[in-house]
């Protein structure tokens, strides 16, 4: 692909497409050769262990950190896992995608650091491309590990949060070999 060709669909100039393209290529998204070509980048396993692992940390940490949740957190919180259980019972895996995401936003954002999902997001790139891969059916323990780590951190127990959110994380970790040989074109 090349910026002139992106540039002329999209109805814009070289240099927006070029900025563009520079984001993406800073984010792992596109390996870009200069005078050659600009390719779709392969999954990268490492950045898939450095994603998940600075994930699971800046969560954990933001969690560790925490005041008690207020009322309005909890409900907010509660109906969002309440809507990943419809999702789940309608297979409506994108809607799953970004209740996850808001999910894990609004817990880390209840110490007011918005720039700590900033960065989760920022770095996340291959994960998410992996979970869209690897994510066949939508299953009850989708949502339901979203409701246990809720309750944990409602009942303040950071024991029990800390570890059901990290395994939580990490589980992606465990499709990678399978997603490889459904996809190889991808990695």
């Amino acid at each position: 692909m090349s910026e002139t060709d992106v540039g002329a669909q999209l109805g814009v100039s070289r240099q927006p497409v070029r900025d563009a393209f520079g984001r993406l290529s800073l984010a792992g998204y596109l390996d870009i050769k200069p005078q050659r070509a600009t390719r779709i980048a392969k999954i990268s396993d490492q950045r898939l262990r450095d994603a998940v692992f600075l994930r699971a940390s800046l969560e954990c940490a933001s969690l560790a950190e925490r005041e008690p949740l207020s009322q309005n957190q909890i409900k907010e919180l509660s109906e969002i896992v309440e809507k990943m259980r419809h999702s789940v019972s309608n297979q409506e895996t994108e809607y799953f995608d970004l209740l996850d995401n808001e999910f894990h936003q609004t817990l880390t954002n209840i110490k007011s650091r918005p720039a700590i999902w900033t960065i989760i997001r920022d770095a996340h790139g291959h994960v998410g491309r992996l979970q869209s891969l690897s994510r066949q059916n939508l299953r009850d323990a989708d949502w339901q590990q979203h409701q246990d780590i809720l309750d944990a951190v409602i009942s303040g127990r950071l024991d029990r949060t800390i570890p059901l959110l990290k395994t939580h994380l990490e589980q992606v970790l465990g499709t990678i070999d399978r997603v490889k040989e459904e996809n190889p074109a991808y990695f």
